[in-house]
């Protein structure tokens, strides 16, 4: 508005002229990066599919069972701290049961989540700062177009007396820019929020977003020339004729917009998203956990072992410490190393060893490769 009407030289004009320029571009580069498919991440509807294939591949499989007896599902269901293995699952069952609120072993949502109540405050939030940044566009586009208009500015002391036709279409053009940016930023904001899993990660998001639309403010008070900052702030108000009719017509606006940010996101975008999570969860922790499944190439054979529900202390074989002892049993190639302190003798640690392999705990061997 100002530009050309302050007594400045002509870098420091360019230079405002840059700034704004660098501001647009930054707020639409902003939007199209957050509307973008690799920031926005994939639909969290994939993850059933991911779940799926996790569970029918590696879940139950016999060479990630733990030296308790454990399943790697199982493992991975309880929140086992220890896993070295699917750690992105363990992650995301995590992260399921802290937005549901559900324990390690619930399927089914039964209350309103903490997630969900958070996200729906930041999705809240982040629309009224949006809505704050429309109405300040609107009462500047209001107290611009109530001016006189001339071929000719006029302004003096802080004060606008007459606007020419270009400087107001100008002024219009950069307004309806900041309106559509905000409007793009707007439905990004909301559907990012709304795609987050992780509680402690929705807060910060939400403040990101808002730092979006501060841009042009940080821009105006840490690099804007001290001739055009001071040339603005002395602006003289003006004047915008406000009816009784009007104020109730824009408050109907408000209140409908606010009844929308509320109803909309939760029941399109919100909603589904808990009950997709809840799915999630039961691909990958439903039904029987507690076993595994080993195929065996050189008698193709494939044999399954009923695994322990969970991993307890009094639960692990006392093969897992001590010194190393080398059984050779049938139905296993190779040697295997065993940690085997505090055994009264071969025919323990062998039990424990039959048990890990997958043999039944009555199975008697009846030939032996070596013993050492």
């Amino acid at each position: 508005m100002v530009l050309g009407l302050v007594r400045a030289g002509r870098f420091d004009t360019v230079y405002a002229v840059a700034l704004l320029l660098v501001n647009c571009v930054m707020q639409i580069m902003f939007a199209l990066i957050l509307l973008d498919d690799g920031f926005m991440g994939e639909e969290f509807d994939k993850q059933k599919i991911n779940a799926q294939i996790w569970r029918t591949s590696v879940a139950h499989d016999y060479k990630y069972m733990d030296l308790a007896e454990t399943s790697l599902v199982t493992r991975v269901c309880s929140g086992d701290g220890a896993l070295i293995l699917s750690t992105t699952q363990a992650s995301l069952v995590e992260q399921i049961n802290m937005y549901l609120r559900l324990s390690t072993d619930q399927l089914v949502q039964t209350d309103f989540g903490p997630g969900t109540l958070l996200c729906m405050l930041c999705i809240l939030l982040w629309s009224l700062c949006v809505y704050k940044e429309f109405r300040n566009i609107w009462l500047a586009l209001a107290g611009a177009v109530n001016l006189p208009k001339s071929r000719h500015t006029v302004f003096t002391e802080g004060n606008f007396e007459q606007i020419s036709w270009g400087r107001l279409s100008v002024f219009l053009a950069t307004n309806f820019t900041r309106v559509a940016v905000a409007s793009v930023l707007l439905v990004a904001g909301i559907m990012w929020l709304a795609r987050t899993t992780s509680i402690s990660e929705l807060m910060l998001n939400a403040v990101a977003l808002n730092a979006i639309l501060d841009v042009d403010e940080f821009l105006f008070n840490g690099l804007t020339p001290m001739k055009f900052q001071h040339a603005i702030q002395s602006l003289s108000p003006m004047s915008i004729k406000y009816s009784r009719r009007r104020s109730e017509w824009e408050s109907s606006i408000q209140a409908l917009l606010l009844i929308l940010t509320i109803i909309v996101p939760y029941m399109f975008l919100v909603k589904p998203f808990g009950q997709t999570m809840v799915e999630v969860k039961n691909l990958m922790c439903g039904g029987n956990q507690s076993f595994v499944i080993h195929h065996n190439p050189d008698t193709q054979m494939t044999n399954g072992l009923i695994t322990r529900d969970g991993r307890g202390a009094s639960e692990i074989c006392t093969w897992e410490v001590g010194q190393g002892l080398r059984l050779g049993v049938l139905g296993l190639k190779g040697e295997l190393t065993l940690q085997a302190m505090g055994l009264s003798n071969a025919v323990v640690a062998k039990h424990c060893l039959m048990r890990l392999a997958g043999f039944h705990e009555t199975r008697v061997l009846k030939q032996e490769r070596s013993v050492c």
